[in-house]
């Protein structure tokens, strides 16, 4: 009899080692029960050359997967995606046979589960307004901004004479935590607590790479009429330089202030009311090292007109310039 208990226990335990061999021999993270409503991922790889995770990518899409290349510190993620509780152990099991040993498994949360699905709708209408400044990412971006009237502004180290590089359009929101910032990429808002957010972003040309950032909401001014009549978005209809005309003028409320040309360049400056009577406002493009100051002559609902006399940028502090420029605007709403 003991010799029967030891033959089947043999056999049990070599049909289990069997039943291993085909499976990656490093697993991290905890396998699913089948009847679990999750969805999971299966992280294949972390390269520190893209390449290498490019060519992991392709083999696994060859095969059917469906694949996402994620930035992670300095490393590229080669992600497995959408994979339902009831097909890990398969899946993990093609992908040994693919080559991989050595795995992470992880539960999508919410928001990844909504972007691999895709969905036909119209974007509700939806906008705020607030000024994330990066605190951890593997880029070079250094914040997002979003205004009222679905304008984002994305600042960028990269610039020429070491400017920032500015990505400005129009946004829309086809649910509350993603962000389709039109002809540049997708956000999507992992968490939020209080002033501090996780988001990531996918870019147009490669929407299945995504970058995941922290980052800290900047306070915006004090609430008042004249603010809330300011900052918006303008189009220069008039100005004593014909050559402005044309020209976006974008006031935020968080104090950005950006100049966009026709040809599409566009630069960030900082604004900030001057007086107390919210009718001159003060402009620096160097970080207040220099700054030069405007007269408003006329706010309203449908007009903005100012008086700019200009600055001179190497000069510390305030100056004035021996120009007066008269600038007026109307706001953009397309």
């Amino acid at each position: 009899m003991r010799h029967f208990f030891i033959t089947v226990a043999f056999i049990c335990t070599s049909v289990f080692c069997y039943a291993q061999q085909d499976m990656p021999s490093r697993i991290v993270g905890r396998i699913p029960q089948p009847n679990s409503l999750s969805m999971y991922q299966i992280q294949v790889g972390a390269f520190s050359h893209e390449q290498n995770a490019v060519n992991v990518s392709g083999k696994l899409k060859n095969s059917g997967f469906n694949v996402i290349l994620e930035d992670f510190n300095a490393l590229t993620r080669v992600i497995v995606t959408g994979i339902p509780a009831r097909d890990i152990t398969a899946s993990l099991r093609a992908i040994k046979n693919l080559g991989f040993d050595s795995v992470v498994i992880r539960e999508e949360s919410a928001v990844v589960r909504k972007e691999l699905v895709v969905v036909k709708e119209e974007p509700v209408a939806l906008a705020f307004a607030e000024k994330w400044v990066i605190t951890k990412g593997g880029s070079n971006f250094q914040s997002f901004e979003f205004t009222r009237d679905n304008r984002f502004i994305v600042a960028e180290e990269g610039g020429a004479y070491g400017l920032m590089l500015v990505h400005f359009g129009e946004y829309t929101m086809p649910r509350s935590d993603v962000i389709t910032l039109n002809d540049f990429g997708t956000v999507s808002i992992r968490q939020r607590d209080g002033n501090k957010l996780d988001f990531s972003f996918s870019s147009v040309d490669k929407p299945l790479r995504r970058t995941h950032f922290a980052a800290v909401k900047e306070s915006p001014m004090p609430n008042t009429p004249e603010t809330n009549l300011f900052a918006r978005t303008w189009e220069v209809v008039n100005s004593t330089d014909e050559e402005d005309v044309g020209m976006i003028f974008l006031f935020s409320i968080h104090g950005t202030y950006l100049v966009s040309r026709p040809d599409g360049t566009s630069f960030l400056s900082q604004w900030r009311w001057h007086n107390e009577e919210r009718n001159e406002f003060e402009y620096s493009h160097d970080d207040w090292w220099s700054y030069g100051r405007a007269r408003v002559t006329t706010l309203q609902q449908t007009s903005l007109i100012f008086a700019d006399p200009g600055q001179y940028g190497f000069k510390k502090g305030y100056s004035t310039g021996d120009l007066e420029l008269i600038q007026e605007l109307t706001p953009v709403t397309k």
